[in-house]
This record gives C-alpha cells, sequence and structure tokens, in this order.
C-alpha cells in the first residue's frame, strides 16, 4: 500500500534543493494529524504550504476545496497542491479562480513557487509591512 510517505519526501528534497526556497517537513506528524499540509516553507518573504497526493488519477476539485480551506485566515499564504496524476478540469478552473493557490507536478513546482512571488511580490511587500506597522 502507498501511504504517500515517498512521494512527500521526493517533493521535499525538490522544493529544498532550491538555494532560494527554504522548507520543512511535517513529517513529525504525517498522516492523520497534519491537517493535510505535508510541507511548509517560505520564498524570500512568501511564506507556502504544500500538499502532495500520489495518486495515478487525477485529482478532483474536492481535494483541492480542502486545502484550499486550510489557514484561511492568512491572506498571504500560498497553498500549493502537487499531484503526480494531475488535476480535473474542474479542479484546474477552481484553482485558476484563487490566485494564492497553485496546482502542479513535480516538473514544474520549483518555478510556479517563484513566478508566483514575481507576480505578488508587490501585494506580498506591502502586507508585511502593513504587518510591521501594526506591531510598532
Amino acid at each position: 500500500k502507498n501511504d504517500g510517505t515517498k512521494y512527500e519526501i521526493e517533493t521535499y528534497k525538490i522544493v529544498d534543493s532550491s538555494n532560494d526556497i527554504h522548507a520543512w517537513t511535517t513529517n513529525v506528524r504525517l498522516g492523520k494529524g497534519d491537517k493535510g499540509v505535508d510541507i511548509i516553507g517560505s520564498y524570500k518573504e512568501m511564506q507556502f504550504i504544500i500538499q502532495c497526493k500520489d495518486f495515478a488519477k487525477k485529482l478532483s476539485i474536492n481535494y483541492v476545496r480542502e486545502l484550499n480551506g486550510i489557514m484561511t485566515n492568512n491572506s498571504n499564504l500560498l497553498r500549493i497542491m502537487v499531484s503526480r496524476g494531475g488535476f480535473t478540469k474542474n479542479a484546474l478552473d477552481f484553482g485558476k479562480k484563487n490566485k494564492d493557490l497553485i496546482l502542479t507536478d513535480l516538473n514544474n513546482i520549483l518555478s510556479e513557487i517563484q513566478n508566483h512571488y514575481e507576480k505578488n511580490k508587490i501585494e506580498i511587500s506591502n502586507a508585511r509591512e502593513h504587518a510591521r506597522n501594526l506591531c510598532q
């Protein structure tokens, strides 16, 4: 039986291989207690969580909705779902409508993280500055 741990480790190694990206695996609590979060990390000032799905079939919108609902109080948190089998059209359409959600595979995950940051860096740095001002 495939419990997905191997795929999570494979994903973690790819993400952590970038000098610019800092990643931590949640393997201290892999499985049912991790709320679906397999990897947490940051790229510059952008924070992200990754959920890994090692399924042969395409993932449905239900999986994507579930990920999108995690930590919704943090508006600057990028949510990433990486899937070996891809995604259904409905799931992809849902992903496109949510700017802080990326649906990808292992081949594209690094470029997707970097591209998301480049597209949204002004908004990300403004949010960070706002948070800094609130703390003063």
